[in-house]
C-alpha cells in the first residue's frame, strides 16, 4: 500500500494536457488587436476616475503626520486593492492569449542600458549578469523534471526555456556593440537574413517533430528563435533611444512623442498584417518576421492608449504598475511558480469556467499582493 502511495505520480495529467496545447492556431490579429486594447483602457480609466482622489489626498497631507506609518500601509494596500478590482480582474473575463514572452523583451529594450545609451558592460561583467538566467534556466529544467510537469517540447525544445533565451540575447547584445542609432537597422538585417533562412527550408526542420540526439536538434526551436528575439530586443533599443532619450531633435515635446507612438503602433499592424497574409504566418517559437511585427504593433498600441491618460492627468502611474515595474523579473518567477503550483494541484482541464474563474481570481490577487508588498517594503529582485 505504501509503495503505490509513493509511486503515484505527482502529475497524472501530464500527458492530456500536453497534448491540449498541441497543434493550436492561436487567435486572429483582429482578436489581439481587440484584447490588447482592453489592458490600456481599464488604466487610462482608473487613472482618470483617480484624479479627484489624488486632490483630496494632497490637501489632507498635514494629517499624515498623525500617524504616518499606519496611514501610508492602510493607503497602499488600499489603492493596490482598487487597482487590482478595476484592472485586472475586469481582464480575467476577456483575456485569453501568449504574447508575454515577446513583450518581455520590447519592455525591456525599451528602457535598457543600450537604449538609454549608457557605457556597455564588459564581457566579464556581461557574463556576471545574466548569470541569474542561466541559473534560473537550468533550476526550471531540473524542477519541471522533479515534479513531471507538462513541458511542450515544441516551444523552446527539450531542454530550452525563455530563460536561456535571455541570456543569449543579453550576451550577444554585449560582444556585438552597436550604438542605439543604429540598432534598428542591424536588428532589421538579422530578422531578414533570419527570414530568408526560413524561407530556405529551415521552417520546415523547426516545425517537423523530427529530432536527433544532438543538442541542437534537441532544442532546435529555442536555439534558432534567438536570431529572431536579438532581432526585435535591437530594434526595441533604437525605438526606445530615439523616442525617450534622444534629445537632439529640436522641437520635440510630448505631444510629438505621442503621435510617433501612434504613428509606429499603425505601422507595425500593418506590417505584421502583411507578413502574415503573403510572406508567412505568424510563429512564436520560430519568432520569425511576422511574429515580431505582430509584438511591437501590439505593445505600441497599448503604449498609444495609455498617452491618452495624461491628456486629462499627469498624475504618476498606478500602484500596481510602479510595483510590477521595480520587480519585472522577481514576478515573471512568482506568476511561474504559481502556474505550476496550479496546475500541480488542480486538473485544470475538467475545470467549470466558474471554478476557472475563481482560481484565476486567487491567483492574480495573490500574484498583486505579494508584487505590492515587495515594492511597499523597498525590496527589488535584482542580482546584477
Amino acid at each position: 500500500m505504501e509503495g503505490r502511495l509513493f509511486d503515484k505520480p505527482l502529475n497524472p495529467n501530464k500527458l492530456l494536457k500536453e497534448q491540449f496545447v498541441s497543434n493550436l492556431t492561436g487567435s486572429s490579429l483582429l482578436e489581439i488587436a481587440a484584447l490588447s486594447t482592453v489592458v490600456p483602457a481599464l488604466v487610462v480609466l482608473r487613472k482618470w476616475s483617480s484624479r479627484d482622489n489624488s486632490r483630496k489626498d494632497s490637501a489632507k497631507k498635514s494629517d499624515d503626520q498623525v500617524h504616518p506609518v499606519r496611514k501610508d500601509w492602510m493607503q497602499y494596500f488600499s489603492t493596490l486593492g482598487v487597482d487590482y478590482l478595476t484592472v485586472v480582474l475586469p481582464i480575467i473575463l476577456v483575456f485569453t492569449m501568449d504574447l508575454g514572452v515577446g513583450s518581455f523583451v520590447v519592455a525591456n529594450a525599451l528602457v535598457s542600458r543600450q537604449a538609454r545609451n549608457i557605457a556597455s558592460m564588459s564581457f566579464k561583467a556581461a557574463l556576471s549578469s545574466v548569470s541569474p538566467l542561466v541559473f534560473l534556466g537550468f533550476a526550471r529544467i531540473i524542477s519541471t523534471w522533479g515534479v513531471d510537469y507538462q513541458v511542450h517540447v515544441g516551444e523552446y525544445g527539450v531542454h530550452w526555456n525563455f530563460f536561456f533565451t535571455l541570456a543569449a540575447v543579453s550576451i550577444l547584445t554585449s560582444i556585438v556593440r552597436i550604438h542605439p542609432k543604429h540598432c534598428g537597422l542591424v536588428g532589421l538585417l538579422i530578422l531578414a537574413g533570419y527570414q530568408i533562412w526560413l524561407f530556405s527550408g529551415l521552417n520546415e526542420y523547426l516545425i517537423s517533430d523530427k529530432r536527433s540526439a544532438d543538442i541542437i536538434s534537441q532544442n532546435k526551436e529555442g536555439i534558432y528563435s534567438i536570431l529572431g528575439y536579438w532581432g526585435m530586443f535591437l530594434i526595441g533599443v533604437s525605438l526606445g533611444f530615439y523616442l525617450f532619450v534622444d534629445t537632439s531633435s529640436k522641437g520635440k515635446n510630448r505631444n510629438t512623442q505621442v503621435m510617433q507612438i501612434w504613428a509606429l503602433a499603425v505601422s507595425f499592424w500593418i506590417l505584421a498584417i502583411i507578413f502574415d497574409s503573403y510572406i508567412e504566418r505568424v510563429s512564436r517559437r520560430m519568432c520569425n518576421f511576422a511574429y515580431v511585427m505582430l509584438v511591437f504593433g501590439q505593445n505600441f498600441q497599448v503604449l498609444s492608449i495609455l498617452t491618452l491618460a495624461g491628456f486629462a492627468s499627469y498624475k504618476k502611474n498606478l500602484v500596481l504598475e510602479d510595483a510590477f515595474n521595480q520587480n519585472m523579473l522577481g514576478s515573471f518567477l512568482l506568476a511561474n511558480i504559481l502556474t505550476g503550483l496550479v496546475n500541480l494541484s488542480v486538473n485544470t482541464l475538467s475545470a467549470s469556467s466558474l471554478a476557472a474563474f475563481m482560481i484565476l481570481s486567487v491567483y492574480t490577487f495573490t500574484l498583486c499582493m505579494v508584487t505590492g508588498l515587495t515594492h511597499f517594503c523597498g525590496v527589488r529582485m535584482k542580482f546584477w
